[in-house]
């Protein structure tokens, strides 16, 4: 039987907490808007001053700029000098951090159980993970914790020094990130608090309504003055129905919506805020007014929208935890004090060590990349950018082929371009939404349907373009005018290249190399044949990593409709994947029924049926394969 010298100390919960942090953290970029952090962090250096109007991009050029992101910028801009393991390790910093303090408030409060510590921020930083990118929100998200800090140690000791930290706290957040408007709020509640309890007890203190009005001020010292404030607040209209941004953009969403259906750190969330619900509710009556508006404003936040799971997490988290340990002491109290002291000892002990172990098991599944594999986001554990989501390959061959003047872009690789070509060369459009604006959006959005092309080209004249693989629609109209010619595609992107004197001998080379990747063969040559199943040990800690690369340059080339093309780069993806994902597998099947390669089509389909049991579209496929 365990004895209780042998609870695990809490330095080996921590320990394990930061491993965990650091493992989820330390990945590969998938931010498309990173880009243009870094390349306005340069620009900032450069030049010595934010920015005041656009310079990345033609169409908007000289446009007014209002940039709140200017001291992360310039933090990973340094960070960038020594290439993607630099900006790796400042989002593990960030996150580390964010860490500490969520740690230290928790133990402010009085939460003392390692296993309430492990087991809560645990299952934090697996919601939390969604959103470790490079991305100023990390600052955001470091700024609120350290406030939330500071706002109990003044709570518990009264002392003035930790309310006027606040204020310098805030200048470093209205320099930091679009989202300093969040601690205002924080202060405001807190003031809000205060006067009520200072009713009840007809003595009110000034001193956070004092803190509030000179935080308020400071947010008028932004480069831009009062006009940073109003765009600050005019941010809120993005969330309101009918806007243009908050329709289309996915962070925007809500963790609650069909899209978001089983993503596995949006059920870590969900199962967060179910039980911070829990624990609050059973101890409403315990909690101060401040932290039960906190957890409402910021669970209402998390609620709707995807991208402020993270605020939640830093906000609402330590709350919980003390909720949680008042809830665990009355539940104790309900025991017989013999009953009581054993069973304690025994739960809390075989409790800790499987919070411990939990905490392993999801180290080990961020390294081998099965986190990721689960919900197929194409991301690793490692420092490099995400060859599915940058257009690596097609830049290459974009500067390769010396496709020179304007380019048309989509808007999910404008960053990347910026980051890779700007000043030399400028974009069509990219993510600062406060650049592109509302109008200019909807122009856009009719391009990428195709409405749109023919009006963009005659007023714009790109020479090349260069087009997100998901953008299926606007891939196959180009591709079917004369005037554009295909040259190259990869996991991310399809770059065209306008039929023009200057770049004939580039289109030809590109098309005597795709047509011979393209060229046929008969149905029985290059077969695959299929891998013997894995073994449940393997499947379960053996590493995950899926050729995102190849298979999604794959889906442009069957877009293209150059099947045979697109049946090689699935091939090359299946044999570079350490184990089959039903998706890539299905992607196989369908292109071999295309080239009418059935018994291959046939042989995989029945690997699909084994990795989706439950997927009926599988299962109806093969009875008509069998039945053939």
């Amino acid at each position: 039987m365990l004895r209780p010298r042998q609870r695990l100390p809490d330095w080996l919960i921590a320990a394990l907490l930061a491993l965990l942090a650091i493992s989820l953290a330390w990945r590969t970029e998938t931010s498309r808007d990173f880009g243009f952090h870094i390349a306005t962090g340069r620009w900032i250096l450069a030049h010595h001053a934010w920015p005041k109007v656009d310079s990345f991009t033609y169409p908007l050029a000289g446009k007014p700029y209002v940039d709140m992101h200017g001291l992360f910028q310039l933090a990973l801009a340094a960070a960038y000098r020594c290439g993607m393991a630099g900006v790796g390790l400042l989002r593990v910093t960030l996150v580390l951090l964010c860490l500490a303090l969520l740690w230290l408030n928790a133990r402010s409060r009085g939460v003392r159980s390692a296993t309430l510590l492990g087991g809560g921020l645990g299952l934090a930083l697996c919601a939390w993970e969604l959103r470790f990118m490079a991305r100023p929100e990390l600052a955001s998200d470091l700024c609120l914790a350290a406030q939330l800090l500071l706002l109990r140690r003044h709570n518990a000791s009264g002392a003035p020094r930790w309310l006027f930290a606040m204020i310098p706290l805030q200048l470093v957040w209205v320099y930091s990130h679009a989202l300093s408007l969040f601690g205002i709020v924080v202060l405001g509640l807190y003031a809000a608090a205060s006067l009520v309890r200072g009713v009840r007890a007809r003595r009110i203190d000034w001193l956070p309504w004092i803190a509030l009005a000179l935080a308020t001020g400071v947010m008028f010292l932004n480069p831009y003055g009062a006009r940073g404030v109003a765009f600050l607040w005019d941010l809120r209209t993005r969330l309101q129905s009918g806007n243009a941004f908050g329709e289309s953009i996915a962070e925007l969403m809500s963790p609650f919506s069909g899209p978001a259906a089983g993503v596995v750190p949006l059920v870590a969330f969900k199962v967060l805020l179910a039980a911070t619900a829990i624990v609050v509710a059973a101890r409403l009556r315990r909690l101060s007014l401040f932290d039960v508006a906190i957890v409402a404003v910021f669970g209402f936040l998390a609620a709707t929208h995807v991208r402020n799971v993270g605020l939640f997490v830093i906000a609402s988290l330590p709350i919980a935890l003390e909720a949680a340990t008042g809830v665990a002491a009355w539940l104790a109290a309900c025991l017989k004090p013999r009953r009581r002291s054993a069973l304690a000892a025994r739960l809390g002990i075989a409790t800790t060590w499987g919070v411990a172990a939990a905490l392993a098991f999801a180290t080990s599944q961020a390294i081998s990349g099965a986190t990721y594999a689960a919900n197929h986001r194409p991301m690793a554990f490692g420092c490099e950018e995400s060859p599915a989501v940058f257009p690596i390959a097609t830049l290459a061959r974009l500067e390769s082929a010396r496709l020179e003047g304007p380019l048309f872009n989509t808007l999910d690789l404008g960053g990347y371009l910026i980051q890779h070509r700007a000043p030399a060369e400028r974009v069509f459009i990219d993510g600062r939404l406060e650049v592109v604006g509302e109008p200019f959006y909807r122009e856009y959005s009719s391009i990428l349907t195709g409405e749109g092309w023919d009006r963009m080209v005659a007023r714009y004249a790109p020479r090349s373009a260069l087009i997100s693989t998901g953008s299926r629609a606007l891939i196959e109209q180009v591709h079917r005018d004369t005037a554009w010619a295909l040259m190259d595609a990869d996991g991310a992107a399809v770059l065209f290249a306008r039929r023009l004197p200057a770049h004939q001998a580039a289109i030809d080379s590109s098309a005597a190399r795709l047509a011979l990747w393209d060229m046929g063969v008969a149905v029985g040559e290059e077969a695959l044949a299929v891998p013997a199943r894995a073994s449940w040990f393997r499947r379960m800690f053996g590493r995950h990593h899926v050729a995102f690369e190849e298979w999604g340059r794959g889906n442009a080339f069957t877009v293209l409709g150059m099947f045979e093309a697109a049946r090689r780069e699935y091939r090359r993806a299946l044999l570079h994947s350490d184990q089959l994902e039903p998706g890539l597998v299905k992607s196989y099947v369908s292109i071999a029924l295309k080239l009418k390669r059935f018994d291959e089509a046939r042989t995989w389909c029945v690997r699909w049926v084994e990795l989706a049991p439950r997927d009926e579209q599988a299962r109806d496929l093969l009875a008509r394969l069998e039945s053939r």
